[in-house]
């Protein structure tokens, strides 16, 4: 008989749900009968996706490289054992955090029938998939929706860890959601994740005598596309709740963490409930996504057609490049690459006409206004530009991700969409909201407008590069 030690340390379970595991294709848009279109991705490379994941994709990887989280090797007093059904035995810690000894053996039971249960249902699409030739296994955005799908069938509240794809069965979790604040006695939901590689966790949030809990089972598969639960626990949580738009929020308790911890671990964690329109979803990854929130100030300020001079160009140009070229954003590491640095400096010159063209694709700005507002040097040739690069932050960036809340086709062509932040770090849906306007042509799209809504309780992702940039600009008179 198999024995497995498991040791569970800073939420190694809850951890998961942050996003960690990067994907490397993504579906882009959709819709289809309404249009908008360019759908799958299964054959993108990862340097094609990282441009189209911009927003997101830098976060999910800052997180996965910098959070600190470790598994302990080492079990201490009150570890208890329990036998999966495979014959295998699985140890579990018992400690101030993951207090399984706690937690009520038939629910622990039943979770874990569950992660079998659906590891049954998709287990020909796994076994079926292409799980390429890395050592860790990464399956296509297209795998693990029918992945989830196939889940579906048992039942079970199920989505993908990315939440690329609308939850299964929502309606049970809704009404689990809805119970939150309408009732006061006990409670429980359970929802089930797919992630990158496979592996299934689920989750089942509990309330007991107005106290709330968390257990998690996760289960993964082998290479012989065998599935076998590895780990359980249960957590101590608190502040749960549901929002207008259907996110399921809450939070773990991180006061045993130590300081660097504290610092870069989400204490909070989202689950978008409620189906996602479509359509909405589609605009966002076609006009928000590519650019979304980190180092740039595209979406934070107000801006038109008529007066350009709130948008940072010097640090949108790593997205524009990208969007242009059709290759991951620019950055301290890729624009060697492409560009001259200037000496004396951390700066680089994007040349005039390249600068101008670039920006050109996507803004009708003539030239001269773009110099002006710019920081552009006619004695260096060009643009100066600054790249983000890790060694920037001292904590894990908490950029928000957008959420496109409604839409209009407006009369001229032009399509308005009402965004929303959504920012995990501070578990909140509306970390601030704007409408932004685009304008679709033949060959692509131009932005028109930016309008930011300015609310009470704002919270405005932070641009270090720019006063970076600043700096080594004034260095050099």
């Amino acid at each position: 008989m198999k024995k497995i030690m498991i040791c569970i340390c800073v939420g190694a379970i809850l951890c998961s749900l942050c996003g960690c595991g990067k994907k490397n294709d993504t579906v882009y848009y959709e819709v289809v009968d309404g249009q908008i279109v360019q759908s799958g991705g299964d054959d993108t490379t990862e340097e094609d996706t990282a441009m189209n994941e911009a927003g997101t994709s830098f976060t999910s990887q800052y997180q996965t490289e910098y959070k600190g989280e470790s598994t302990l090797a080492t079990a201490g007093e009150g570890s208890s054992e329990d036998n999966v059904s495979d014959g295998s035995s699985v140890t579990f810690v018992d400690d101030t955090y993951n207090t399984i000894s706690k937690a009520d053996k038939g629910m622990v039971a039943t979770l874990r029938q569950q992660v079998e249960d659906a590891a049954a249902a998709c287990k020909e699409t796994y076994a079926q998939a292409d799980k390429g030739e890395a050592l860790n296994v990464d399956l296509s955005t297209a795998t693990i929706a029918q992945m989830v799908s196939d889940i579906g069938t048992t039942g079970v509240s199920c989505i993908d860890s990315l939440q690329n794809c609308n939850m299964e069965n929502y309606s049970i979790m809704d009404e689990f959601g809805q119970s939150i604040t309408v009732s006061t006695g006990n409670i429980n939901g359970t929802y089930l994740i797919v992630y990158p590689d496979g592996h299934i966790t689920g989750f089942c949030l509990c309330r007991e005598s107005g106290l709330w809990h968390l257990l998690a089972t996760s289960g993964e598969w082998d290479k012989n596309n065998d599935f076998a639960v590895f780990t359980e626990g249960r957590y101590e949580i608190g502040n749960v709740s549901y929002t207008e738009r259907g996110w399921l929020i809450y939070m773990r308790n991180t006061t045993d963490f130590d300081a660097n911890q504290q610092s870069n671990t989400d204490a909070y964690t989202m689950v978008k409930v409620k189906p996602y329109d479509p359509t909405a979803r589609a605009l966002c990854q076609m006009y928000i996504e590519p650019v979304s929130y980190f180092e740039n100030n595209l979406f934070t300020t107000n801006w038109s057609q008529s007066d350009f001079s709130a948008i940072d160009f010097n640090s949108l140009y790593a997205y524009i490049f990208g969007m242009v070229n059709g290759t991951e954003m620019l950055s301290s590491y890729n624009v060697r690459n492409y560009y001259k640095s200037y000496e004396g400096s951390r700066l680089y010159v994007i040349p005039t006409d390249t600068f101008e063209y670039n920006v050109g694709v996507y803004f009708n700005i003539d030239d001269s206004t773009l110099k002006s507002i710019s920081d552009y040097s006619y004695k260096a040739g060009g643009y100066f530009f600054l790249g983000y690069n890790h060694d920037y932050y001292n904590v894990t960036p908490r950029t928000p991700s957008p959420e496109v809340i409604s839409y209009t086709y407006n009369s001229d062509g032009s399509i308005s969409m009402v965004v929303a932040a959504v920012n995990e770090w501070y578990g909140t849906d509306t970390a601030f909201t704007h409408i932004l306007t685009v304008m679709p042509t033949k060959t692509g799209f131009k932005y028109i407008s930016n309008q930011y809504l300015q609310g009470e309780n704002d919270i405005l992702p932070k641009q270090v590069l720019a006063q970076m940039r600043d700096v080594e600009i004034e260095s050099l008179s």
